[in-house]
């Protein structure tokens, strides 16, 4: 209890990671914990301690946010920790300072070039702050960093040096898929999942594909199966073991350091040195001992949904192997879904707000082919980057076909109109208890009617009224069914495209249009993309494509009335004047 009211204290301290409530409560804690009880011998009861303080402690660590002092800096080192993102202006990306993580942009033509690992030398002048959102705490910004000039930039070198050659080549062999798949492949392969339309993450996450975004725990299984073949050439134990470690460290960082990438190498490593030292772990013991390593070294791996979902995920997979193996290959398929499936559902039910029943089917068809795209990109896509490119493009054809198949499957998946809603969630977790020796292949059946009943008995489309989508997006649905959706600043695309799905907005009538920045401009045509759009009112000099001017002294849609440009509030009017 004396440790539970010390990170009780340290959480309420911190300002960053929420409640208690929130943060304590982890299911993947609560798994990894009632995993180890059920499985291990009473000689290891200290690793589930270790895991319960592991835990508990690092919550603390929190507390005190270590940020830069704000002032210039002259000559400084500044070290790139992510790939820059392409803006209209200017590049964005993040860099050490100083033992600071600090979020900077810059439009010098060379920073399109830069990778992880690259040093600049720079002059400028660092902002502090302590983390505001919870993808800030995980990635360990705490501050922002003005360049006014670079002196000079060194190229990476020693591992990521060797890290940034592969995923070059991996980059090399993407260029020869086919442009509207190009993006999913490079998310698939390697993890870079830049360039990626948010209609498209949307689809995959509506689909329950979102973890096929990018790189997952699966690419490790990959590539130790990439390199059985030399493995069993080597008969030295401790050579095996220094090349398995190598080689993941290596893919960990041509990933970017991936955080169920990162879970799955040290989960392999604690495997593989393990044997070698004539002690082997089993799966449970090494998902463990990775997971407080993991939180030991990296305490904001906690907030990284990736994470924990990866390894609420492998939790999944591990007790329905421990249940013993189907009868044949589709019923193993089935079982390791649905596993993995149930076992992440509170989590992104908690994180994203629903689970779709869609995903254990969508799943079924896509995963397999995604661990074929993940295979054939490692292999003989980096072969084909390095051929002509008439051979390249042969080379990489079976990959193409089968990205859009995935792509396919994602956008059909999305579109089937199943329930989303929270009960579901409950529903299963009791239908797995009451049936817990059942296989979970026969499970599939009364999920699949409870998915189709629960439309009826779920909420529907959103009631007449105001309703927030998204920072700086609401929408206005009035009585008649008239549908006003206001933007009025920049917003994160795919949180807004995700909050009207799940209002079960189609067509919408007016998109009232408030700002003129670049972005909301951008945001505004992935709108038009996705939904059915009327009509678009915007103020005067605006950029917005197929926008006509906010009329001046306001307007009438319908029962909506909706005021001048200075002032855009809308309100509902009588539908009989």
């Amino acid at each position: 209890m004396a440790v539970i009211a010390a990170a009780r204290v340290g959480l309420g301290a911190s300002g960053v990671v929420g409640p208690l409530d929130r943060l304590i409560a982890e299911p993947e804690l609560v798994a990894v914990v009632a995993f180890l009880a059920w499985r291990i011998r009473v000689e290891r009861v200290p690793m589930v301690g270790l895991v319960v303080l592991s835990f508990l402690i690092l919550r603390s660590m929190f507390a005190g946010v270590d940020v830069p002092e704000p002032g210039p800096v002259w000559s400084a080192e500044a070290r790139v920790v992510s790939d820059p993102v392409a803006g209209m202006f200017d590049n964005r990306f993040r860099v050490e300072v100083e033992g600071h993580v600090v979020s900077t942009r810059l439009g010098d033509d060379r920073v399109a070039t830069l990778l992880r690992g690259d040093v600049l030398i720079v002059d400028g002048l660092v902002l502090p702050q302590a983390p505001q959102t919870e993808w800030a705490a995980a990635v360990g910004v705490v501050g922002e960093l003005r360049i006014d000039r670079v002196e000079t930039i060194h190229r990476a070198s020693g591992l990521s040096g060797v890290a940034n050659t592969v995923r070059q080549r991996l980059r090399a062999g993407s260029d020869l898929v086919g442009f509207e798949v190009r993006a999913l492949y490079r998310g698939l392969v390697y993890g870079d999942d830049r360039g990626q339309s948010p209609t498209v993450v949307d689809d995959f996450r509506a689909a329950g594909l979102g973890h096929l975004l990018a790189v997952s725990g699966q690419n490790v299984v990959f590539v130790l199966a990439i390199l059985a073949p030399l493995l069993e050439s080597i008969r030295s134990g401790a050579v095996r073991t220094g090349l398995v470690c190598g080689a993941l460290a290596i893919f960990a960082m041509v990933t970017r350091l991936e955080p169920s990438v990162v879970r799955a190498t040290v989960m392999a490593g604690v495997v593989v040195v393990s044997r070698l030292v004539g002690r082997p772990a089993d799966a449970g013991v090494a998902l463990a001992g990775a997971v407080t390593a993991l939180c030991v070294w990296q305490p904001q791996l906690a907030l990284s949904v990736g994470f924990r979902l990866s390894v609420a995920a492998t939790l999944g997979l591990l007790v329905a192997l421990h249940d013993g193996a189907g009868r044949s290959v589709v019923g193993n398929a089935i079982r390791a879904t649905f596993a993995a499936q149930l076992a992440v559902a509170p989590l992104a039910l908690a994180t994203f707000g629903s689970v779709s029943v869609i995903a254990l089917p969508a799943n079924l068809l896509a995963g397999p082919i995604s661990g074929f795209v993940m295979a054939w990109g490692m292999t003989v896509g980096v072969l084909a980057g390095m051929a002509p490119e008439s051979i390249g493009q042969v080379l990489q054809a079976p990959a193409e076909v089968a990205v859009t198949w995935i792509a396919w499957v994602a956008r059909t998946s999305a579109g089937v109109p199943v329930g989303e809603a929270g009960v579901l969630v409950v529903s299963i977790v009791a239908i797995a208890v009451v049936l817990r020796r059942s296989t979970y292949a026969s499970l599939a059946v009364p999920v699949f009617a409870l998915g189709a009943a629960l439309p009826i008995v779920s909420p529907g489309a959103a009631a007449a009224g105001d309703h927030p989508i998204a920072t700086n997006v609401s929408l206005l649905r009035s009585p008649t069914g008239i549908d006003v959706v206001t933007v009025s600043g920049p917003t994160n695309a795919v949180d807004a495209l995700s909050g009207l799905r799940r209002r079960r907005v189609g067509r919408i009538d007016v998109v009232i249009v408030a700002d003129l920045g670049r972005g909301t401009a951008e945001f505004v045509r992935v709108l038009t993309d996705r939904h059915d759009v009327t009509d678009i009112w915007a103020p005067s000099g605006h950029r917005v494509h197929g926008a006509r001017t906010h009329p001046a002294g306001g307007g009438r849609v319908g029962d909506v009335v909706i005021g001048p440009p200075q002032d855009p509030l809308v309100a509902v009017a009588d539908p009989d004047p």
